[in-house]
């Protein structure tokens, strides 16, 4: 069948419209239904109330019957309705919401954990943070995780370990500060300057600031003492959005420079420190061994060269402090070589010039100094007038008896890399003499044994020793 309200076809049982839900009922039925006719207005017996009340009562019951039907018809409808609702939510929303559950779930996960990393990022991310946790490492001891909190590059000089031992040697009990409380700097200058009613000239000592450094203060409990920390803002940031911060080591560390000679091994703390390059503040003969990063404070220098005693004297280091070693002692080895040399040196000189040997022809080992050489060659030619007469007379042989280092100091001079012999020794000789009875030419030794000293310079170059100077050599006959 069909609905007599839509037209959609039905089925023969139903009894809405499942379109326009339209109450449906046969033919057979309707007639049965139908209500018996009225008499009409006037027909038949009774008064005219009579008939007004039959009429009135007809009207409420069409109204009774039509009101039941439309009530019917909305029943129907929202039967309809909610079947249709329904079935959407069954077959179209349910599905949907599930197939897309997840990606709902992460979207809600994300915008939680967005907001909770900006929390987290800036309160991590809080420059006061890194002096409470600084001031907080302090006070219990943990200097290596205080030591990471600082703007320094890490080095031999500079670490956890050497910051643990500067830290215990500056006296070491930090607990004080666990009580602190950390301010800026211009919310601390406010503080003070309301304390001391001058809050009206705190404006003048605000630090503006670029952002490149900040300034915080740790203040103790009763007020009575702040720790002043600048903050330098580092090159990367924290969790890419939130600059970071170190504290800034302005007067705990320092630069170091100790001058002292060539080819030396120069050492702070046991840790050996790198030789650099001459300028023009570094003295004559010396070599700049430089520390770019130390902490301040007292420290061992030492020094130690293959041909001194080992140099060892206690420092203390504050920014640009600088030390010059320009001499050091021989070493024992050193002095007993250039007196075993100085000996043999001296045999050389006064031979040579008893024989009239020129002193090219010595093979002695001279300075590259041109100047320092041709004095040499000049004391040599004095030794062989002094031992040579023009009548012929003059020393003829020496024999040496004894020798003695006599040299004023044992220092190895950095200016020139000089050292200066002398040796103190006794000899006999045989000179040839006129006699003045015959006037011929005779040999005659000495009655007593004579003692004088040699006097020389040497210089240490390219690794080996030479003759740089005789300051002194007499031999009297």
């Amino acid at each position: 069948m069909f609905c007599n309200n839509c037209g959609t076809q039905l089925a023969d049982d139903a009894e809405f419209c499942s379109n326009c839900g339209q109450k449906v009922a046969s033919s057979g039925a309707n007639a049965a239904q139908a209500p018996s006719p009225e008499p009409a207005p006037g027909a038949g017996t009774g008064t005219t109330a009579d008939k007004v009340g039959a009429a009135a009562e007809a009207a409420a019951d069409k109204v009774g019957a039509a009101a039941e039907v439309a009530a019917e018809k909305a029943g129907a409808a929202a039967q309809v309705a909610v079947a249709k609702t329904s079935s959407f939510f069954k077959e179209k929303f349910l599905p949907g919401v599930k197939k897309y559950l997840k990606w709902i779930i992460i979207g809600v996960v994300v915008v939680l954990a967005v907001i909770a990393f900006f929390v987290t990022g800036s309160v991590m991310s809080n420059p006061a943070n890194v002096v409470s946790n600084f001031i907080g490492n302090l006070s219990n001891g943990n200097y290596a995780a205080a030591f990471d909190q600082l703007d320094v590059e890490e080095s031999e000089f500079v670490n956890g370990e050497k910051f643990a031992q500067y830290l215990e040697s500056e006296g070491g009990d930090f607990s004080e500060y666990r009580n602190y409380r950390v301010m800026s700097y211009n919310d601390y200058v406010r503080q003070a300057a309301a304390q001391y009613g001058i809050s009206d000239f705190a404006d003048e000592l605000i630090d503006e600031g670029d952002g490149s450094t900040l300034r915080y203060v740790a203040v103790a409990p009763d007020d009575s003492n702040g720790l002043e920390f600048t903050l330098v803002k580092q090159d990367s940031n924290f969790l890419l959005f939130w600059p970071t911060y170190k504290i800034d080591t302005e007067g705990m560390l320092a630069d170091a420079i100790i001058y002292t000679l060539p080819d030396s091994t120069v050492s702070i703390d046991g840790i050996n420190v790198p030789a650099g390059t001459a300028d023009e503040d570094t003295p004559e003969g010396c070599v700049p061994y430089a520390v770019p990063s130390l902490l301040s404070g007292d420290h061992t220098l030492t020094i130690t060269n293959p041909l001194t005693e080992d140099y060892e004297t206690d420092i203390s280091v504050y920014s640009g402090y600088t030390r010059t070693v320009s001499d050091l002692t021989l070493s024992e080895e050193v002095i007993t070589d250039r007196y075993e040399a100085s000996q043999e040196l001296l045999s050389t000189l006064i031979n040579g010039a008893i024989a009239n040997t020129a002193f090219d022809d010595l093979g002695i080992a001279v300075t590259s100094d041109s100047d320092a050489l041709a004095d040499i060659k000049e004391a040599y030619d004095d030794l062989l007038e002094d031992l040579h007469d023009d009548d012929g007379t003059g020393l003829k042989s020496i024999s040496f008896t004894e020798f003695e280092d006599d040299s004023y100091y044992a220092y190895l001079d950095a200016s020139d890399f000089t050292y200066d012999s002398r040796v103190r020794f006794r000899y006999d000789y045989v000179a040839t003499v006129r006699d003045y009875g015959t006037d011929q030419l005779v040999d005659e030794a000495s009655t007593y044994t004579h003692s004088s000293t040699l006097s020389v310079e040497y210089s240490y170059e390219d690794g080996n020793w030479v003759l740089s100077g005789i300051n002194s050599l007499y031999v009297y006959y």
